[in-house]
């Protein structure tokens, strides 16, 4: 092994032992030797070295002397001194000082053991520094980061103290003192009087998320804070927290909320308008949307129904009937029955309908009802030919209400039927015309309601 080690020596024999020695212990010497402090200074200036071996007397120079050159110059290798006429009491004194061992010159087969163990001390020494200065430039980068990050990040030790708070969380509540505080009693004070069952479910792997409303110096912000377990590590098990400051998306989300509302008003008032334009049009169904519209929404919660899909069942009731306005007045204001070649036309409103809502994107589900409300059960409606459950509920449902309501009311070529007959027509259809769930869900509803 290639051994670089400058060896401070003024006896040419002593020299000569010294490598001697280093060979025996499977060294490859690459040495200068020094007799003064000038020499030693010029050899440490133009090359490093792995190693320096001392004698502790020279006439122009001396052990202690080489050894405060080494510390000035805080060099990280291995600084021996050999000695032949060294006492205890100043070897003890030399080590005190900084070096790494002494050894007499008489003994020296302990040289390459000693050597051995120094530099691997040094290669240790020196991979603890090089971690060191990498953790603490981890640390660095992450102090960095976590105090630029626009989030309040925040650490809790095992008594639920605040043991780290980031920039922004300092920020967050100026002139309090955060490290030692509670945190669920600056972010979530509802808890507080829980705080120890609370971090009990985060610490078993809970995330506790919350809206917490916070008085700031420009007013008043609202913080979503996320507090989770961090597992494991010496210091056991503890609690992060991220707080986010949601003001402004939360002031956006609104806006962009009623905004929506808005439009979807204004889209149901443009439906409205379209129903009643239709009505007006066809006078004889005056009042028909509206009733069907009801009942419609009526029996479709009954039949569980959401919320959502209500809207689009509602919107497609409004427009059952739109397609009439691409059927000739010579055949939708006929007084009396139509003929086959007409009633060929009349059966053509659905497929109108489904051309004119297709376009409109925020319909694509309601016009499942003006597309599908004359489909039958048995499969021998129009205009598709649907059967079973391949007609979408809505129209399902509608088809029931649809044919109720223009039972029960007058019409130019014929009376209205009485409920008692037009009930006994929706059940006489139940499986042929009419979804049989849906038949009997509807009569259930006339039953409640004593209709």
């Amino acid at each position: 092994m290639d051994l670089k080690v400058l060896i401070i020596e003024d006896s040419p024999d002593d020299l000569e032992l010294l490598l001697i020695e280093l060979r025996r212990g499977g060294y490859t010497p690459q040495y200068r030797c020094v007799v003064n402090r000038m020499d030693m200074e010029q050899a440490l200036d133009e090359q490093e070295w792995d190693l320096i071996l001392s004698d502790y007397s020279l006439p122009a120079f001396s052990g202690p002397a080489a050894l405060e050159v080494w510390k000035k110059r805080d060099l990280d290798i291995p600084f021996i001194v050999v000695s032949g006429m060294i006492g205890e009491e100043t070897a003890v004194e030399m080590m005190k000082a900084g070096a790494s061992d002494y050894l007499m010159k008489g003994r020296l087969a302990r040289l390459a053991p000693a050597i051995d163990r120094e530099l691997r001390e040094t290669q240790t020494r020196r991979e603890r520094r090089i971690a060191e200065a990498s953790l603490r430039q981890s640390e660095q980068k992450f102090s960095l980061f976590m105090d630029v990050i626009p989030v309040q990040v925040f650490i809790v030790d095992q008594n639920h103290h605040l043991m780290y708070a980031n920039r922004m969380a300092q920020n967050l509540l100026p002139g309090r003192e955060l490290h030692g505080a509670q945190p669920m009693e600056l972010f979530a004070p509802e808890l507080s009087e829980k705080s120890e069952e609370a971090y009990r479910r985060i610490l078993d792997g809970e995330v506790f998320r919350n809206l917490q409303s916070v008085d700031m110096e420009d007013g008043k912000h609202t913080l979503e804070v996320l507090m989770f377990p961090i597992p494991g590590g010496q210091a056991g098990n503890l609690v992060g927290g991220i707080g986010l400051d949601v003001t402004e998306r939360l002031r956006s989300e609104q806006a962009i909320k009623q905004a929506n509302q808005e439009l979807a008003h204004a889209y149901d008032a443009t439906l409205q308008g379209w129903s009643r334009a239709l009505e007006l049009w066809e006078s004889e169904t005056a009042g028909h949307s509206q009733r069907v519209v009801s009942m419609t929404l009526e029996l479709a919660h009954a039949l569980g129904v959401s919320d959502e899909d209500l809207v689009h069942l509602r919107r497609g009731a409004l427009l059952h009937d739109i397609g009439k306005m691409g059927v000739p007045d010579s055949i939708l204001r006929k007084p009396g029955p139509l003929s086959s070649d007409e009633w060929v036309v009349m059966r053509m409103h659905p497929t109108f309908a489904n051309q004119v809502l297709e376009p409109i994107d925020f319909l694509g589900r309601a016009r499942e009802i003006p597309y599908s409300h004359h489909e039958r059960w048995d499969g021998s409606g129009y205009p598709q030919g649907l059967s079973g459950e391949d007609i979408p509920l809505g129209a399902r449902i509608f088809a029931v209400i649809d044919v109720w309501d223009a039972l029960i009311s007058t019409r130019p070529y014929r009376p209205a039927w009485s409920h008692a007959a037009a009930r006994a027509y929706i059940q006489e259809q139940s499986g042929k015309q009419f979804d049989p769930r849906v038949v009997g869900a509807f009569l259930a509803m006339l039953e409640k309601k004593g209709t």
